[in-house]
Protein backbone atom coordinates (compact mmCIF):
# COMPACT_ATOMS: atom_id res chain seq x y z
CA UNK A 1 0.00 0.00 0.00
CA UNK A 2 1.50 3.09 -1.29
CA UNK A 3 1.25 6.06 1.17
CA UNK A 4 0.69 9.51 1.34
CA UNK A 5 3.81 10.93 -0.14
CA UNK A 6 4.31 8.66 -2.81
CA UNK A 7 0.47 8.86 -4.41
CA UNK A 8 1.69 13.24 -4.49
CA UNK A 9 4.87 12.42 -6.11
CA UNK A 10 2.93 10.05 -8.76
CA UNK A 11 0.83 12.84 -9.04
CA UNK A 12 3.26 14.86 -9.82
CA UNK A 13 4.94 13.20 -12.45
CA UNK A 14 1.76 12.68 -14.20
CA UNK A 15 1.58 16.31 -15.08
CA UNK A 16 0.04 17.50 -11.80
CA UNK A 17 1.28 20.74 -10.33
CA UNK A 18 4.93 19.86 -8.98
CA UNK A 19 5.83 19.56 -5.37
CA UNK A 20 7.44 21.67 -3.06
CA UNK A 21 9.78 21.92 -0.24
CA UNK A 22 8.25 21.22 2.81
CA UNK A 23 10.11 24.62 4.50
CA UNK A 24 8.67 27.16 1.58
CA UNK A 25 5.16 25.21 1.77
CA UNK A 26 5.28 26.22 5.73
CA UNK A 27 6.54 29.55 5.42
CA UNK A 28 3.51 30.64 3.42
CA UNK A 29 1.26 28.94 5.66
CA UNK A 30 2.39 30.55 8.70
CA UNK A 31 2.65 34.10 6.38
CA UNK A 32 -0.98 33.66 5.16
CA UNK A 33 -2.59 32.56 8.58
CA UNK A 34 -1.08 35.48 10.25
CA UNK A 35 -3.13 37.37 7.65
CA UNK A 36 -6.45 35.80 8.87
CA UNK A 37 -7.81 37.72 11.80
CA UNK A 38 -8.25 34.93 14.49
CA UNK A 39 -11.04 35.74 17.07
CA UNK A 40 -10.78 36.21 20.60
CA UNK A 41 -10.43 33.46 22.67
CA UNK A 42 -13.54 32.15 24.34
CA UNK A 43 -13.25 31.07 27.98
CA UNK A 44 -14.51 27.06 28.31
CA UNK A 45 -16.48 26.72 31.14
CA UNK A 46 -15.77 22.96 32.37
CA UNK A 47 -18.16 21.51 35.21
CA UNK A 48 -21.68 22.12 36.64
CA UNK A 49 -22.78 25.24 37.70
CA UNK A 50 -23.80 25.49 41.44
CA UNK A 51 -27.81 25.09 40.52
CA UNK A 52 -27.41 22.28 38.52
CA UNK A 53 -25.07 20.07 41.10
CA UNK A 54 -27.95 21.25 43.79
CA UNK A 55 -30.64 19.65 41.42
CA UNK A 56 -28.54 17.07 40.64
CA UNK A 57 -27.86 16.19 44.60
CA UNK A 58 -31.98 16.11 45.16
CA UNK A 59 -32.63 14.53 42.19
CA UNK A 60 -30.45 11.45 42.56
CA UNK A 61 -31.96 10.10 46.43
CA UNK A 62 -35.30 10.71 45.06
CA UNK A 63 -35.14 8.92 41.94
CA UNK A 64 -33.80 6.40 43.93
CA UNK A 65 -35.98 6.14 46.81
CA UNK A 66 -39.18 5.82 43.64
CA UNK A 67 -37.41 3.29 42.27
CA UNK A 68 -37.08 1.63 45.42
CA UNK A 69 -40.52 2.05 46.24
CA UNK A 70 -41.42 0.60 42.50
CA UNK A 71 -39.99 -2.26 43.23
CA UNK A 72 -41.08 -3.36 46.83
CA UNK A 73 -44.67 -2.90 45.38
CA UNK A 74 -43.94 -4.14 42.04
CA UNK A 75 -42.76 -7.23 43.74
CA UNK A 76 -45.60 -7.96 46.18
CA UNK A 77 -43.34 -7.43 48.93
CA UNK A 78 -45.15 -4.80 50.29
CA UNK A 79 -48.60 -6.72 49.73
CA UNK A 80 -50.16 -8.51 53.00
CA UNK A 81 -52.38 -11.78 52.50
CA UNK A 82 -55.85 -11.70 51.89
CA UNK A 83 -56.25 -14.92 52.78
CA UNK A 84 -57.52 -16.04 56.67
CA UNK A 85 -54.91 -16.19 59.17
CA UNK A 86 -54.91 -18.70 61.90
CA UNK A 87 -56.40 -17.36 64.67
CA UNK A 88 -55.63 -20.20 67.46
CA UNK A 89 -54.55 -23.71 67.13
CA UNK A 90 -54.21 -26.93 69.96
CA UNK A 91 -51.66 -29.74 69.16
CA UNK A 92 -53.66 -33.05 71.91
CA UNK A 93 -52.26 -33.14 74.78
CA UNK A 94 -50.62 -36.26 74.80
CA UNK A 95 -48.39 -35.52 71.36
CA UNK A 96 -44.73 -34.12 72.31
CA UNK A 97 -43.44 -32.32 70.49
CA UNK A 98 -40.37 -29.60 69.29
CA UNK A 99 -42.09 -26.52 69.05
CA UNK A 100 -44.76 -24.59 66.49
CA UNK A 101 -44.41 -22.97 63.83
CA UNK A 102 -47.07 -20.90 61.47
CA UNK A 103 -45.75 -20.27 58.10
CA UNK A 104 -47.96 -18.21 55.29
CA UNK A 105 -47.26 -19.31 51.81
CA UNK A 106 -48.13 -16.58 49.31
CA UNK A 107 -47.50 -18.30 45.94
CA UNK A 108 -50.53 -20.94 46.93
CA UNK A 109 -51.87 -18.60 49.12
CA UNK A 110 -51.50 -21.01 52.08
CA UNK A 111 -51.17 -21.28 55.54
CA UNK A 112 -48.95 -23.58 56.97
CA UNK A 113 -48.89 -25.10 60.48
CA UNK A 114 -45.60 -27.05 61.44
CA UNK A 115 -44.90 -29.03 64.00
CA UNK A 116 -41.25 -29.65 64.64
CA UNK A 117 -39.84 -33.25 66.01
CA UNK A 118 -43.24 -34.73 65.76
CA UNK A 119 -42.15 -37.75 63.58
CA UNK A 120 -40.18 -38.89 66.71
CA UNK A 121 -43.08 -39.88 68.69
CA UNK A 122 -44.97 -41.12 66.06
Amino acid sequence: MKDIGQLLREAAREGGRPLRPADDFWRDFRRQAANVPQSAEVPVKIGLSRRKKIWLGLAGPAVAIAATLVAVFWSGAGHHATHDAVQSYQVGEDVVHGGVMILNDEPSRATILWIADLADNV
